[in-house]
């Protein structure tokens, strides 16, 4: 339905600025290329050498549980189903690999509705795609 393109590992500053963080952007790509929507899901790996250094309740909030680091749908996009669509295609890229994208609590209230709309196991959103 759209282009989408993926970065796994995001290099660069925003990962070495949080330690121990494995991050995935996603991107949906006009037919010409313009960029429609990206969303970020962020996790730490348990094999993260210096998971000791992770405060406790970051480890039990990140560790092998990736959720929506950031979403965004510019402006004239919105309200088409592209945001539904890249929350679709992350929960199936990270069930491939044998893990669920989880909400957190401080999600936007039209994220909350989404988040909602895809039910209570967003890993397998499969009809959405």
């Amino acid at each position: 339905m759209y282009e989408i393109e993926v970065q796994d590992p995001v290099p660069g500053d925003y990962a070495g600025k949080r330690e121990g963080y494995h991050l995935i952007k996603f991107r949906a790509l006009s037919p010409e290329g313009e960029e429609m929507a990206r969303l970020t899901i962020a996790y730490i790996p348990s094999s993260f050498d210096e998971l000791h250094k992770i405060p406790e309740s970051i480890r039990d909030f990140a560790v092998d549980r990736p959720y929506v680091s950031y979403i965004l749908t510019q402006k004239p996009f919105r309200r088409q189903g592209i945001a539904t669509y890249l929350y679709a295609y992350g929960a199936k890229y990270l069930g491939a690999m044998g893990m669920t994208l989880k909400g957190t609590s401080l999600q936007q209230p039209a994220a909350t509705a989404l988040w909602e709309k895809m039910g209570p196991h967003p890993s397998t959103p499969l009809s959405l795609l």
